[in-house]
């Protein structure tokens, strides 16, 4: 059966083989349990390409799943997802509309129960214009039968959702929970059946807004495919890139004015900035782009924009430079470049530290010291041995660690015992 999309034009497919089903699996159900994920982001990320690994992955015999999308970039199409059905769908007020008008209250108002009263009017108008969106949720959900609802973002309207069928629902932590939350969050805790944390530093945040540790189930990220032996050879000519989102925290600053330091060492160097400007920080990559221009190696320096092809800007590099100056909470550039045989120079802050064993997969750095940053990457230029043997080091890391076959096995599990305890609950 070929892939569907629903609600968008068709753009080509893929052919995909699931991985087979692990004979150990205790009580496997007599059909498969049938699971919809419910994304929220409007541009194509790290949750998205997580629910697209994982969809790719799940045992068809086992699991049903299927995919519900808000991404409006064109990314999300026919085959995204291998065989599994994919909608697009999308919230009427998002996450980026709704944190807009926030910043634009705290601005212009800075007597506080004035400020907190007008917060609280947009969360409401943000709840009353997405109801359709909850609606019409419900019914895709009540129409297919589903099971258990797997929320890959943290928003309450696929819970909201959830909770009208009586369906079990799992929430996919792929970020911190800050402390103090907002009530209503807090509330709807309960509701929740389980949650998945990507890395400790997550966990951690989770335990500390009061989540109980029996319902975290701990699930690194993974890659899309394990990776192969040997990884890809590094190239001849020297480049250096950073991947993600062009947005503040993810430090395209900090990795530009490190680069510039080590750019008169290797003068040949080329640099990648690979991905699109933040649809929260769209000014942040002209700024970038400003200190590039201004700069006597402007010619070596390309911003790709949003790329379908990243793994060709993964082979082009020597080194992956991953920069985040706040904590991350994982990183999906990072397991992507170990799985092609990459070095990494990672920030210290978040989750990185859990991934990239400083010396042995790359280096660990404060991406605001600009110049020990620099000298990290002008060490794995000079030393090719030593970027080949690091670059191993992680691919080996990512075989064992973040393989999607194990991920999706540890899934599998989540999703039959969370239905199962919903057929229990409906009895």
């Amino acid at each position: 059966m070929m892939p569907r999309i629903l609600d968008a034009p068709a753009r080509g497919d893929t052919a995909h083989s699931p991985a087979k089903a692990s004979p150990a699996e205790p009580n496997p159900p007599t059909r498969p349990i049938r699971v919809l994920i419910v994304d929220t982001a409007i541009a194509f990320g790290g949750t998205l390409a997580v629910a697209r690994n994982l969809l790719k992955h799940l045992d068809p015999r086992l699991i049903d799943a299927s995919l519900v999308s808000a991404c409006s970039d064109g990314f999300v199409s026919s085959g995204f997802a291998g065989k599994a059905q994919v909608r697009l769908l999308a919230p009427r007020v998002d996450y980026v509309t709704l944190q807009n008008w926030k910043q634009a209250i705290r601005r212009r108002f800075r007597w506080a129960p004035l400020r907190r009263s007008l917060e609280l009017t947009a969360m409401g108008t943000e709840f009353l214009a997405n109801i359709p969106y909850v609606i019409r949720l419900a019914r895709i959900c009540r129409k297919m039968r589903i099971q258990v609802v797997h929320a890959n973002n943290f928003a309450m309207e696929p819970l909201w959702a959830a909770r009208l069928l009586g369906i079990p629902i799992v929430n996919h932590l792929h970020g911190f929970l800050y402390t103090p939350l907002e009530r209503s969050r807090t509330r709807n805790f309960r509701h929740i059946n389980a949650f998945v944390s990507i890395s400790r530093a997550v966990t951690e945040s989770a335990l500390g807004s009061g989540i109980d540790r029996a319902r975290i189930h701990d699930i690194p990220n993974f890659v899309e495919q394990t990776p192969v032996r040997p990884p890809p050879p590094l190239p001849a000519a020297h480049a250096i890139g950073i991947f993600g989102r062009v947005t503040q925290w993810k430090g395209q600053r900090e990795f530009i004015c490190a680069a510039l330091e080590a750019l008169p060492k290797h003068p040949k160097l080329r640099l990648y900035i690979v991905g699109d400007a933040s649809d929260t920080d769209p000014r942040y990559m002209d700024e970038c782009k400003q200190i590039a221009k201004s700069s006597p190696f402007a010619a070596q320096i390309e911003f790709t924009g949003m790329v379908t092809d990243v793994t060709a800007y993964y082979k082009r590099c020597t080194a992956v430079v991953h920069a985040s100056i706040e904590p991350e909470p994982f990183g999906m550039v990072l397991i992507e470049a170990m799985a092609l045989g990459r070095p990494v120079v990672a920030s210290i802050y978040g989750a990185a530290p859990e991934i990239i064993r400083d010396g042995i997969e790359g280096f660990l750095v404060d991406p605001r010291d600009t110049s020990t940053m620099a000298a990290r990457m002008c060490e794995l230029l000079a030393d090719p041995a030593l970027a080949t043997r690091m670059g191993s080091a992680g691919c080996e890391r990512v075989r064992s660690e973040y393989d999607p076959r194990v991920a999706a096995k540890k899934f599998e599990r989540l999703y039959i015992d969370l239905a199962k305890s919903g057929t229990r609950r409906t009895r």
